[in-house]
């Protein structure tokens, strides 16, 4: 569906376009907010699914775009009413307008889950200027709306980065709620933290990554089969990037084209390092949202020995150019043992150079991290 190009207002009412033989049609007046129908996991309209899914997942369903270009859709996670056991919590679902004109910031946004080192959940947060960019049909308002591709789970079950390498087990579903959902539902539910990086995008690149976003998000996806490398919550995420970055900019998917898919494309937490070689990031420091304190205790944000010591050094004048240097020296050194000195210094010896420079940024910025607690959304 998309939203920027098959609607058009006609007498104040949302228009779809058809095709040159068909007449065009009106679909539905939206001087105010509509109300939909209250029904479980809407695919499209006037399709009910009858798989018991998770009652926190419901798919985004498109209600037209105004005049003035705000775009409004229903079921978008607004929360949980919260309850002593955790299962027990019931998600809010609104009708909500936004404003892409308004949109301040954007975020790549991880979600780190065991096994730390390599997994983790990636979603793109939307930072609106204060209290015009998102409205709910009640009148509430947030400025943080959040995208996320994800697997969509039957009731009881939950996800496995290993189940979810084989075909069929999990489908697919764009999950859109508000920031501070993501944050309750993250740092209060699950007790897991939430990492953001601040993306270098222009104001044409930020609107566009939303409205690409919202079109991908309100396809019907019901068939389609989430993979935890090929179709995944971050491979999604950066083929809607590269829908907005010049050439030189994109994230490669493939090695081989259809044969070997890039790892830069497929694991979750090379994000940072990724988009931070290509520039889509910078050297600012990323900033991670707290598990709640009074429910996680045991989670509190400890100092790291090592991380401390990076950080130390990372602040030496020098301290890219040092860490090039290595990489040249590394490079040359490992391709020696299967390639003439003369051959291996400006081949693998170049590489290890441009890789030990980009290991030294990633490595001050991952040092820097900046913590805020979840409480602050909460207050």
């Amino acid at each position: 569906m998309q939203i920027s190009g098959n609607y058009h207002i006609r007498n104040q009412q949302i228009v779809k376009k058809e095709s040159k033989d068909m007449s065009e049609i009106d679909i539905f007046q939206i001087d105010t907010f509509q109300k939909s129908p209250k029904i479980e996991n809407i695919v499209t309209p006037g399709k009910v699914d009858e798989i018991p899914w998770r009652k926190d997942q419901r798919p985004a369903k498109y209600l037209g775009t105004t005049e003035d270009g705000k775009i409004h859709i229903d079921n978008v996670r607004w929360g949980f009413k919260e309850a002593e056991q955790k299962e027990n919590w019931d998600p809010v679902f609104k009708e909500v307008s936004i404003d892409p004109s308004k949109i301040k910031d954007v975020y790549f946004v991880v979600k780190p889950f065991s096994p730390e080192w390599i997994a983790g959940h990636t979603l793109a947060y939307f930072e609106f200027e204060d209290g015009c960019g998102m409205k709910t049909s009640d009148g509430e308002t947030q400025n943080g709306f959040v995208v996320s591709f994800e697997a969509r789970l039957k009731e009881g079950q939950t996800y496995n980065p290993l189940q979810g390498m084989k075909k069929d087990k999990y489908k697919s579903v764009y999950q859109l709620g508000s920031w501070k959902d993501v944050v309750q539902k993250t740092c209060r539910r699950e007790g897991r933290a939430l990492i953001r990086y601040k993306l270098n995008l222009t104001g044409e690149q930020k609107e566009g990554f939303l409205k690409n976003s919202l079109d991908a998000s309100l396809k019907d996806i019901s068939d389609e089969s989430y993979h935890t490398t090929r179709n995944s919550c971050y491979s999604n995420q950066l083929n809607l990037l590269n829908s907005v970055l010049p050439e030189e900019q994109q994230i490669k998917e493939w090695l081989i084209p259809g044969v070997i898919r890039s790892p830069q494309s497929s694991l979750p937490k090379m994000g940072s390092f990724v988009l931070g070689s290509k520039g889509i990031i910078d050297d600012s420091a990323p900033v991670m949202t707290e598990p709640d304190k009074s429910l996680f205790p045991e989670k509190k944000e400890k100092g790291s020995f090592i991380k401390n010591a990076i950080k130390k050094v990372s602040e030496m004048k020098g301290w890219h150019v040092m860490s090039g240097v290595a990489g040249v020296l590394l490079g040359t050194a490992l391709g020696s043992l299967a390639l003439p000195a003369v051959v291996a210094l400006p081949t693998l010896g170049l590489l290890g150079g441009v890789l030990g420079e980009e290991t030294s940024h990633w490595m001050e910025r991952e040092s820097h991290t900046v913590t805020e607690p979840s409480e602050k959304y909460f207050q």
